[in-house]
């Protein structure tokens, strides 16, 4: 975040239960939305620049169809569209997996494309997260968890087509 902190002020959110937030952590990526319309609000902010990593791109497609006038601009990364027909549910199924059982190709980079690209990539990544000193996230418990892989389930999971007469 720091090379976008140098040109623009920066909020980093942790959803409820989360990091450094208190209280029960949502099961639903819609419950994930609304906390994050509570806290835009509670600073008293009328509209952001919102940008949503992996899970919290779902976050953040949820809160903007749902908060359009709050959404200045909109960034997405490493993340998907709900229910697409592209869906893969390979990383949730990678979480529910004992370690023991996954394969391995590089420590910490296993949910990435296989391309030699894609695994450097994670592996500086992995190497960057371990030289933060100043205010370290708080471990995430299991609560979180279950409910985050209940929410990503949900919104990966496949539309019902209806059929009309």
């Amino acid at each position: 975040m720091n090379p976008i902190a140098e040109h623009h002020d920066v909020i980093l959110f942790d959803n409820a239960g989360v990091g450094g937030s208190s209280g029960i952590p949502d099961n639903s990526v819609s419950g994930m939305a609304d906390h994050v319309a509570d806290f835009v609000a509670a600073l008293g902010l009328d509209a952001i620049d919102l940008l949503g990593f992996s899970t919290g791109g779902f976050v953040a497609q949820q809160f903007t169809l749902d908060h359009p006038a709050m959404v200045r601009r909109l960034v997405l990364a490493g993340t998907g569209p709900k229910a697409a027909k592209e869906w893969n549910t390979t990383p949730l199924k990678s979480l529910l997996t004992p370690l023991s059982m996954r394969p391995v190709r590089r420590p910490g980079v296993s949910f990435l494309c296989a391309s030699e690209t894609s695994q450097e990539a994670g592996v500086a990544f992995v190497q960057r997260l371990g030289t933060r000193t100043a205010e370290p996230d708080a471990p995430t418990t299991l609560q979180v968890r279950d409910a985050q892989l209940k929410a990503v389930a949900a919104w990966g999971a496949p539309r019902r087509e209806t059929i009309s007469n």
